[in-house]
């Protein structure tokens, strides 16, 4: 359990579950953390920016305090060293109006995923950070863009794919 103030607190706890109150525990959110994974350990710096420790080296950040239902932006689903770097699919695709992109870095390093419109400019910079060799997930809300066909791109500095995916309200 993490309080960053009198009012505002996070609890972590089995199968990936996060509460979070801001009214000093009245009333709490459950937070959806795209794991199932037991979490042991909470962190917050401040409102927006934590982190969350769990079983199997699993490690999750949110940079918005917890949004609205989903608390961490990008999951670390494996820290088993991948075979490839890969971009998969998004999924669901077509997708209404949220989507997750699953990636697999062979080596730490810097990594950049953003989002492009059909015009190639950038609609969402998702990840911008350092990050160790594992597979991971983001989350992308596509709630205010209107339809269509969208790209993403992973790029590491050494290794770059770009991917096609398509929203449909």
């Amino acid at each position: 359990m993490k309080f960053i103030d009198d009012q505002t607190g996070w609890v972590a706890g089995d199968a990936g579950y996060i509460l979070r109150t801001t009214d000093g525990g009245h009333q709490r959110d459950s937070l959806n953390s795209l794991t199932h994974t037991g979490l042991y350990s909470i962190f917050f710096l401040n409102k927006d920016t934590g982190f969350v420790a769990g079983y199997n080296g699993l490690i999750l950040k949110t940079t918005n305090g917890g949004g609205e239902g989903y608390p961490l932006n990008v999951v670390q689903l494996s820290n088993e060293m991948p075979e490839k770097f890969f971009l998969y699919q998004n999924y669901p695709n077509p997708f209404n109006p949220e989507t997750v992109i699953r990636y697999s870095i062979t080596e730490s390093g810097f990594v950049v995923l953003k989002v492009y419109d059909v015009s190639g400019k950038v609609i969402q910079t998702l990840l911008n950070e350092r990050q160790v060799a594992g597979t991971y997930s983001v989350k992308f809300d596509g709630n205010d863009l209107p339809n269509g066909v969208y790209f993403y791109e992973l790029n590491t500095g050494i290794e770059s794919v770009t991917k096609k995916m398509l929203l449909i309200k």
